[in-house]
């Protein structure tokens, strides 16, 4: 048994070594957890936002000029146009 010099209890050594390996590893679990915490909300907020936009979501032209015709962002004339040089 060692006397530890700041709180004068009386210690195991090999109790003592093992317990200071340990705390190293959980307090890099921890801080590991916390790093994969904040790189996923931050991927959850920057997902969320581009759904809501829809431009991420479509690939397809011809579905995108569905759409902006739908919404009346082109006229119909223009979403023929669209449609007829994106099929040739």
């Amino acid at each position: 048994m060692a006397v530890d010099p700041v709180c004068k209890m009386k210690a195991d050594e090999k109790k003592a070594a093992a317990t200071s390996e340990y705390k190293g590893i959980w307090m890099l679990v921890f801080w590991v957890a916390i790093i994969a915490l904040v790189v996923w909300g931050v991927k959850k907020l920057v997902g969320h936002r581009e759904s809501k936009t829809g431009t991420f979501e479509k690939s397809d032209p011809l579905e995108i000029a569905k759409e902006r015709y739908a919404k009346g962002q082109i006229s119909k004339e223009e979403f023929d146009q669209m449609k007829k040089d994106l099929s040739s």
